[in-house]
């Protein structure tokens, strides 16, 4: 199930399943991938994405590009994310842009404005933005 919230912008679901943090979405599960910025890490600037891009450390700066953007639970972006797929269960501070789902698993904090096709929630989320969802 999704939920959008009452309004206030913020987005809170009980969780209903177990999501594991470093792979938040489950086709997103890849054993042997490379993050970008580790755990730990630091970037900043602009990052062309394409592909699938993991992210387990910080980010400022925009993320953009094609493909799947997951991020972990230690993660944490500020800036523009413009991609195909996003999968969260971090922390994002900026607009999100996707041209395929946004999912946001359980830890997961989005401080930004959402446009999407497809909103997937799973967990407790906290989110202050607007969202734009459907075709």
């Amino acid at each position: 199930m999704s939920g959008i919230g009452d309004g206030s912008g913020a987005v809170t679901k009980p969780a209903h399943a177990s999501v594991p943090l470093a792979a938040p979405c489950p086709e997103a599960r890849d054993v042997d991938a490379v993050a970008l910025v580790p755990k730990g890490g630091f970037f900043e600037g602009q990052v062309a994405l394409q592909g699938r891009t993991q992210v387990e450390g910080a980010v400022r700066g925009s993320l953009r590009g094609s493909g799947e953007l997951v991020l972990s639970a230690e993660a944490r972006v500020e800036g523009l994310v413009e991609c195909d797929v996003v999968s969260c269960s971090g922390t994002i501070i900026g607009p999100v842009a996707v041209r395929i789902r946004a999912y946001f698993g359980d830890g997961a904090h989005f401080d930004g404005d959402l446009d999407a096709p497809r909103l997937e929630i799973e967990g407790d989320v906290v989110w202050n933005g607007i969202a734009r969802v459907g075709g």
